[in-house]
């Protein structure tokens, strides 16, 4: 029997959206967990006036989630990094499908990169078990 105890019967509840102040203070908590700015191999190699994209690719089937805090990511690594969402918070993709395309100076991509994949990963994750949890 539901806690509610209104058998057979769920109650919804909107959920209100991350304050930008909280996903900013959980970007720089953990780029600076993972170093980012110490990232030594590109600092000393990758000529900072270099531009490049990198891609998100899915590697298996899921449901998108946490775009906001990988553009977040980028953002605080450096400002002049776009992040072009090519499947939005909610979607399901196939595997091999081009999630997103990060655009900027190649350090910031790779200074960036391990913190937005922890994120994005985590919470694609969740999303896609949510997904599981609704569809049964």
């Amino acid at each position: 029997t539901p806690r509610n105890g209104r058998e057979g019967r769920c109650s919804s509840v909107a959920i209100e959206p991350v304050a930008q102040e909280t996903l900013a203070a959980a970007v720089a908590l953990a780029l600076a967990e993972d170093r980012a700015a110490e990232d030594a191999t590109s600092l000393a190699t990758v000529d900072p006036s270099l531009q490049g994209r990198a891609l998100f690719v899915a590697r298996e089937a899921g449901v998108a989630a946490g775009f906001n805090i990988v553009a977040e990511g980028f953002r605080h690594v450096d400002p002049a990094v776009t992040l072009d969402v090519r499947v939005p918070d909610g979607t399901a993709f196939a595997a091999g499908a081009e999630l997103a395309a990060a655009t900027g100076p190649v350090r910031a991509l790779l200074q960036g990169e391990r913190t937005a994949l922890n994120f994005l990963q985590r919470l694609s994750a969740t999303a896609t078990a949510a997904r599981r949890f609704i569809d049964a």
